[in-house]
């Protein structure tokens, strides 16, 4: 699976594109403009190509957040519904009849 990079400085402090780690060449503000008027056009990346690059990235699902798989899932709503009712009831010491017979 592929990895986006962050936006890094390099050693002079200029910023890089998260995709190609090419420096990202931006001017100081003038004094009636704004720190983003003084942006690159596609910042934080270097290039249109390298927005599309990342934007394909994200539209393919390679931009994840590893979860766990836990024990709840496949469940049903009712089914989620019955088993925190346990839990409850297990913490606070009081029994539950079981409504679909003695098993």
């Amino acid at each position: 699976m592929a990895s986006a990079g962050t936006l890094k400085q390099g050693r002079s402090g200029e910023l890089r594109c998260p995709i190609c780690r090419k420096a990202i060449v931006s001017s100081e503000p003038a004094s009636n403009e704004s720190a983003s008027e003084s942006r690159p056009k596609f910042f934080p990346f270097c290039s249109d190509r390298c927005r599309l690059i990342d934007l394909g990235r994200w539209l393919d699902g390679a931009y994840q957040i590893a979860v766990e798989a836990s024990d709840d899932e496949g469940m049903d709503e009712s089914s989620l519904l019955t088993v925190e009712q346990d839990r409850q009831e297990s913490e606070s010491g009081g029994a539950r009849k079981n409504p679909r017979g003695s098993q």
